[in-house]
């Protein structure tokens, strides 16, 4: 608490402060240094002179801490309201057919760049149930991770990932005559469908399958049609 306001609190309950003229024998030594000055502004009021009352001092503090939560509203507000500057993805890239590449979410953390055993082994039996045979399937492409380095300079924007991940895959399109993508995943759906310029299907990824196999159904419909080339 301010030492004036404390001053004038006790002041005002007929409390009597005591400051000793000298260092008291096995006394911390004191944070706070008086000089004369700051002495006589922390000097009880004289009974001549007028005091606050405890009601106005309590509104004053009332007021000074409803502006303080305004101000922290205000700033909380005007942070929630700013755009997420940076996209952070892997994407692991599995050919099915000679038409069609499939684009799956992983996470950016993760210390590998395919799929683990569980999401490889769902994905094969989906492409079993769809008559792919497991012979077929090509996990050779790269997998695209972004941003490409942490480097400060380096544009980490969702709007940069899209440009970077539309050239990326215009040259998978040119180099393996790829024309429908299928992409499994959900938290960056409308970066992916901005950066393909191509015939486009989506359905959940193989980590959500993997925690809710009832999703395998709605999955399956989306696979179905794509395979069927409706």
């Amino acid at each position: 608490m301010n030492e004036i306001l404390r001053q004038e609190y006790l002041h005002t309950l007929g409390i009597q402060s005591y400051y000793p003229r000298k260092k008291l024998a096995g006394a911390p030594l004191s944070t706070v240094m008086l000089t004369p000055e700051s002495e006589a502004q922390v000097k009880p009021a004289s009974r001549d002179e007028k005091a606050p009352s405890l009601v106005q001092t309590r509104a004053a503090l009332q007021d000074k801490k409803q502006s303080k939560s305004d101000d922290d509203k205000a700033g909380l507000s005007a942070r929630s309201t700013q755009p997420i500057a940076e996209a952070r993805f892997q994407l692991a890239f599995i050919r099915v057919s000679a038409s069609i590449l499939v684009m799956i979410l992983l996470p950016h953390t993760g210390d590998r760049n395919s799929l683990n055993p569980a999401q490889r082994k769902l994905f094969i039996n989906i492409c079993r149930a769809l008559k792919i045979p497991e012979q077929d399937l090509d996990f050779s492409i790269k997998v695209f991770r972004w941003p490409f380095s942490e480097a400060a300079h380096l544009d980490k924007s969702a709007a940069a990932a899209q440009a970077a991940l539309f050239t990326y895959l215009a040259q998978l399109q040119e180099d393996h005559k790829i024309t429908q993508f299928l992409f499994m995943g959900s938290s960056i759906t409308e970066l992916v469908s901005a950066a393909v310029d191509s015939d486009l299907h989506i359905c959940r990824s193989l980590d959500e399958m993997l925690k809710m196999p009832a999703l395998k159904r709605e999955t399956w419909q989306v696979l179905r049609k794509l395979a069927s080339g409706d």
